[in-house]
């Protein structure tokens, strides 16, 4: 709960990616970077295997950053 309201006031890249890049990072967490965060916040995000991230934040990520490589 914490870790998402830091998100949603949050600016810095670095911080996101370093909340993206926690051992473990549950659902709303995932779900909340991949509403705000930037593409390489995404990709750090989708990179961990530790990050628990629903079905329907992978469609958002893909709607956000689909034309990326």
């Amino acid at each position: 709960e914490d870790l998402v309201q830091i998100i949603s006031t949050q600016t810095s890249v670095g911080k996101m990616s370093a909340i993206a890049g926690r051992r473990t990072v549950p659902a709303a967490v995932s779900a909340a970077l991949v509403e705000k965060g930037t593409e390489g916040v995404v990709a750090a995000l989708m990179g961990n295997a530790g990050a628990d991230i629903a079905e329907p934040t992978f469609h958002k990520a893909v709607d956000r950053f689909g034309d990326s490589e």
